[in-house]
């Protein structure tokens, strides 16, 4: 099942297409974005009580930009946010998802 994307409108008029899926994951996560232009994004994903469990830096190429997030099986059951930001700490796009 795919998530619903997001268009952003960011301050420097770059705007970005994000598709993230599945909603319910087991051991991977990917996330789809696709860039106007080149540009660096952070994407964390954090439990319930805001600890971040993964945080990765990205260097976003112009046009479609997949990125896995591997080896989540370990992480315990229930709700996950995943919230992608840009370089200047904006959020541009957050979801929550479900360890099965």
């Amino acid at each position: 099942m795919f998530q619903l994307e997001a268009i952003t409108d960011r301050p420097s008029d770059v705007p970005m297409r994000i598709v993230c899926y599945p909603f319910r994951f087991d051991s991977i996560v990917t996330i789809e974005i696709t860039a106007k232009t080149e540009d660096y994004c952070v994407i964390s994903l954090s439990e319930p009580l805001g600890t971040i469990r993964r945080m990765i830096g990205v260097n976003l190429k112009k046009g479609l930009n997949s990125i896995p997030i591997h080896n989540l099986e370990k992480f315990s059951a229930g709700s996950y946010t995943l919230d992608i930001k840009n370089y200047d700490g904006k959020s541009l796009y957050m979801v929550e998802l479900t360890k099965q």
